[in-house]
């Protein structure tokens, strides 16, 4: 299964690379999932070794909403709300560095860290979709936008709980742990699989933004 997840991942990249001339907001997805791409590979590679891989998580979480947080502040519409989302970002890294530190060592899986951006990215997607503003000629499943803002609700919705319990189902070593984990995965087959969808629609409307 993570064998699949990785090839969606590695598809999803290559169309972002593709798309992002077609659409302003997109050409911060290339970085993001290459980063996605290249701190999973490495975590696949430290194991195999039976190494800790949880630090690369520590670094690749800041990156991660850095980006997205961009990508909503350069989509979402409302003044205030573009200016609370992009004083978040320094925010946020402050906090992640801070708790990576003093909190929840480099040793173990970041979840606070994550479920913070969890929550703080459901709010922006939710935004973003309630603001879209669509012509009557285009339909609102043809924005890429749309696509970004559900593949993050879902995934970020999906994966809140599992994030918040990893290290005490790690420490526990349940059979609930790898079930869920199994869980997780799937949310990142889905989270892909969307990206990819409003890549190719990007190739298929006129300029949004």
């Amino acid at each position: 299964m993570r064998n699949i997840y990785l090839i969606l991942l590695f598809i999803s990249l290559i169309l972002s690379i593709f798309c992002y001339k077609k659409d302003r907001a997109l050409y911060l997805f290339p970085f993001l999932l290459s980063a996605a791409f290249l701190s999973d590979i490495g975590a696949t590679i430290l194991k195999h070794f039976h190494a800790n891989y949880f630090f690369l998580y520590h670094i690749y979480l800041p990156i991660e909403y850095s980006l997205l947080a961009y990508y909503f502040y350069l989509t979402i519409r409302n003044v205030w709300a573009k200016r609370i989302v992009l004083y978040s970002i320094p925010i946020f890294i402050v906090f992640s560095i801070m708790f990576s530190l003093e909190v929840v060592i480099i040793s173990k899986y970041p979840n606070f860290q994550t479920n913070i951006e969890c929550l703080l990215l459901v709010v922006w997607a939710t935004i973003a979709i309630f603001t879209i503003e669509v012509k009557e000629d285009v339909s609102i499943l043809s924005l890429p936008v749309f696509w970004i803002c559900v593949a993050i609700l879902i995934y970020q919705c999906g994966i809140f709980t599992f994030t918040g319990m990893f290290n005490y189902l790690l420490k526990s070593k349940s059979d609930l742990f790898e079930r869920l984990r199994s869980y997780h995965i799937v949310f990142n087959c889905i989270l892909y699989t969307l990206y990819s969808i409003a890549f190719i629609c990007s190739h298929r409307t006129k300029k949004y933004y």
